[in-house]
């Protein structure tokens, strides 16, 4: 089996912006080492956890992060595409 890496984008997704914009903030190291190293915060209740761009930016971030540190620890590619959807949620929201 093969590993992908990157950010999926399912045919009539549409997520090609959104995944550029992700890949642009990525490809910033600046900009991702702060962010990553962020203080964390709470949120009241759910909904307003649920459309927290912060968080879900965060969490796409930490996610891309440690897929590519678990495959190197194991010797493999990186790990599958990562769905932006919680994210693009949020922005709707």
């Amino acid at each position: 089996d093969g590993f992908v890496r990157g950010l999926e984008n399912r045919l009539g997704s549409n997520h090609c912006f959104l995944n550029a914009v992700i890949q642009a903030f990525w490809n910033l190291k600046t900009f991702r080492m702060r962010f990553l190293a962020a203080a964390d915060h709470s949120h009241r209740n759910k909904a307003i956890e649920d459309s927290c761009c912060f968080c879900k930016l965060r969490g796409l971030f930490s996610k891309y992060k440690f897929s590519d540190s678990e495959a190197e620890e194991c010797g493999q590619a990186p790990a599958q595409a990562l769905p932006p959807d919680s994210l693009r949620i949020a922005l709707s929201q």
